[in-house]
């Protein structure tokens, strides 16, 4: 099998243990350090579609205080990493956008401190949940949240991703997608390999080294990459000709 990433076919193997789902074959690749987990590939395992998670299952006050934090704590941390970084543009003029939002709750924060703040997700049932719990029926509100980007009519300031690209079996097939819609910077997380962030439906995990290359060569720009203990937090400016 060659890499997803560098499409080189030396490979490494080796087996890797987790404690909640027993073992798993897992490639890593000689000459750009990504790791492919060959269980899931084998498996053809998919994203199941629609339904709302259990463990989302929650209240209204619960789903606005969620709002709020993601509003005070998650997107204007986000806006402060990026004027470090160079971002001039006044965040009332900001079109942004959540690839994979889930339930949309950082879209509806977002809907209060962008010019626009849309989402992108497999299954709008979670979504609709969390309107439905917060008693929103607004056409507008509703619609900020459409299962495929080709139903977007606009070029984006903005694009952040959390835990997607994993989720993807050729990551290609992700920045295909994105480069429909950045038109400035992204900001990618994806979970490293360990016990804690392995998944039955995780195909990639990322290194810096291999995260760096797959965009770059698809005309990023890197402007910060750096690993946690669980994620790798990757920022990038899309680079136009």
């Amino acid at each position: 099998m060659n890499c997803t990433i560098c499409e080189d076919s030396t490979e490494i193997k080796s087996i890797f243990k987790s404690s909640k789902y027993g073992l798993r074959d897992i490639i890593k690749c000689n000459k750009c350090n990504h790791f492919m987990d060959l269980t899931t590939f084998k498996n053809e395992r998919t994203i199941k579609q629609g339904g709302v998670p259990s463990y989302k299952l929650t209240s209204k006050d619960k789903i606005t205080k969620f709002i709020k934090h993601k509003k005070e704590n998650f997107l204007e941390g986000i806006i402060n990493n990026l004027r470090k970084l160079g971002m001039n543009k006044k965040t009332e003029l900001i079109n942004f956008l959540d690839f994979g939002c889930g339930g949309g709750e950082v879209v509806l924060a977002g809907n209060d401190i962008f010019q626009n703040s849309n989402g992108v997700n497999i299954s709008n049932d979670y979504y609709k949940y969390i309107l439905d719990k917060l008693e929103i029926n607004d056409k507008k509100v509703f619609n900020l949240v459409t299962d495929s980007v080709d139903k977007l009519n606009k070029k984006y300031d903005l694009v952040i991703s959390w835990h997607v690209l994993e989720h993807f079996q050729y990551p290609q097939d992700f920045i295909n997608i994105i480069k429909k819609v950045v038109n400035g910077y992204i900001f990618i997380q994806v979970p490293i390999l360990s016990d804690n962030c392995i998944a039955p439906n995780h195909y990639n995990y990322f290194t810096e080294e291999s995260i760096k290359i797959i965009f770059e060569k698809n005309n990023f720009y890197t402007l910060k990459c750096y690993q946690d203990e669980k994620c790798i937090n990757y920022i990038a400016l899309v680079q136009t000709r």
